[in-house]
């Protein structure tokens, strides 16, 4: 494909000064329109707005689809007929009197003929692709110059404006039953002209029902209930379906606000539902993640499930047991613990002997142990009182060795505290920083 020309080429004229279409024409002005040096690569052609009074010299483009030739002054159509691929054919604005048999065009969908002298319709019944035919501003008159139009069943858009077609009822039957054309233009003729605008279009509006548009505006279903209404029941029955139609609005309104609220009220629902499962998942999923032994687990407390999601924990017997007996033990474990340790043990005896304070940083390291531990607190007893002794020689005292028992009521309280204060209700931003501020 060649670019685009930069000048229009000018066609040859004939002895009497006519434009003519030459071969030579031909090349130029597909070259300009940015077309192929090959005639039949072309499949547009434009021969438009010249001025031509025939069609020579095409013969070789056959296999052209879209062919312009609006805005010459073709008297009649020929040479032409090879172009069996036409979609497209563009002949309105010229001087054509009668229509040429197109029934080798089996692929066309559009023809226009718009403002020609064209008195009657033919030629076409063979071109069963045929959806849109412009007949504006021709010379039909009755229902005969286009009742040919019955063979395109695939005709959707039908253009009859401005010419001179009578108010015949079997145009209308015509229309309503043996075409169906979705767009009609029928201004401009005596048929429209002949009752009130109103009156002529709820008639087309009922009687033909495939009709969409009708003279450049479209039909909606509110106008075509009232045509309906009016046509029944005259003026009173066209306000009773104003009515009808208004109190059908009104419920329809009614009924998406309604949706509009249930789908709210559904998706709070379902929110908090994903929330509480979102909730008892974290929980199952720390309950394993700190107790994998779970053995272990199940000797040393008791889980229960509440009906609020929640999770209710506590000891069981056998470390209510060992706590209630952790004063009457023997010191054999911590003889033993000095014996592997003496040295350690010796500096450790001379230091004073501080009770235990579970200060917050102790607690977090307690859980960390036993998270370390998978929550063996027997596994978890050596390293915490290992990380006491550590504290004890910083600063200069020492802690009483802790048992295990110890070690789980103490994480059995922890457990107990976290759970109140989870239930216990937040206060508002404003209300904390009026606190923050008078603390201050």
């Amino acid at each position: 494909m060649k670019s685009k020309g930069t000048k229009k080429p000018e066609p040859e004229k004939d002895a009497d000064g006519y434009p003519i279409i030459t071969k030579k024409y031909l090349r130029e002005n597909c070259y300009y329109d940015s077309g192929y040096d090959t005639p039949e690569l072309n499949d547009v052609l434009y021969l438009n707005m010249r001025g031509f009074r025939k069609i020579e010299n095409v013969e070789e483009y056959n296999e052209v689809k879209v062919l312009y030739l609006e805005g010459n002054a073709l008297r009649e159509l020929s040479n032409i007929s090879h172009m069996t691929n036409l979609i497209s054919l563009y002949l309105h604005d010229n001087m054509l009197s009668k229509m040429i048999d197109m029934s080798s065009f089996t692929n066309l969908t559009t023809l226009t003929l718009a403002n020609n002298m064209i008195d009657k319709v033919e030629g076409v019944h063979e071109c069963s692709k045929l959806k849109k035919i412009d007949l504006n501003g021709n010379r039909l008159t009755n229902l005969e110059s286009f009742s040919s139009l019955r063979h395109n069943k695939s005709l959707r858009i039908l253009l009859l404006k401005n010419n001179n077609i009578e108010y015949d009822e079997a145009i209308i039957d015509f229309l309503a039953n043996e075409v169906s054309v979705a767009y009609l233009e029928m201004a401009g003729n005596p048929f429209a002209k002949s009752q009130p605008p109103k009156a002529y279009r709820r008639l087309m509006i009922t009687r033909i029902e495939p009709l969409g548009f009708l003279d450049d505006e479209g039909i909606t279903y509110n106008e075509r209930e009232l045509a309906k209404a009016y046509m029944e029941g005259g003026r009173d029955g066209e306000v009773e379906r104003r009515r009808l139609m208004k109190v059908e609005r009104d419920l329809q309104h009614k009924r998406y606000l309604q949706r509009v609220a249930d789908n709210r009220e559904q998706a709070i629902r379902d929110f908090d539902e994903q929330m509480t499962i979102d909730a008892m998942i974290v929980k199952q999923m720390a309950v394993i993640e700190v107790a994998p032994d779970i053995e272990l687990f199940i000797e040393c407390f008791s889980v229960d499930w509440q009906t609020d999601g929640s999770v209710r924990m506590s000891s069981n017997n056998l470390v209510q047991s060992a706590i209630s007996k952790l004063n009457t033990e023997t010191m054999d474990d911590d003889l033993s613990m000095i014996s592997e340790h003496r040295a350690d043990a010796e500096i450790m005896i001379k230091l004073p002997l501080r009770p235990l304070f579970w200060s917050v940083d102790l607690e977090n390291s307690l859980e960390n142990l036993l998270l370390s531990h998978k929550f063996n607190f027997q596994a978890a007893e050596k390293d915490f009182n290992s990380y006491l002794e550590s504290r004890s020689e910083t600063g200069g005292f020492r802690y009483e060795h802790v048992k295990w028992q110890i070690l789980a009521k103490k994480w059995t309280e922890m457990q107990k505290t976290k759970k109140t204060m989870m239930k216990r209700p937040s206060r508002p931003a404003d209300e904390t920083i009026e606190t923050i501020s008078n603390t201050e």
